[in-house]
């Protein structure tokens, strides 16, 4: 997509310029070159997780799953 725009950047139409470096970060995504990003749950004021919560946490995605 970049290569498609190369043209038009260099003749400096601004918006192919306003564009390309979403394009570039579009790209990076998805060759996964960006940072992976940490997830983590926890229960009542930052404390362990509990089973029960867990299970609750499970059961409604798989709820969302089946929709």
């Amino acid at each position: 997509m970049l290569v498609a725009l190369q043209p038009a950047i260099a003749k400096g139409h601004p918006h192919s310029i306003e564009v390309a470096p979403c394009v570039l970060d579009q790209e990076a995504n998805l060759n996964g070159l960006h940072a992976a990003t940490k997830r983590e749950l926890t229960g009542k004021d930052g404390g362990p997780l509990t089973m029960d919560i867990a299970r609750q946490i499970i059961d409604a995605i798989d709820d969302e799953e089946e929709k």
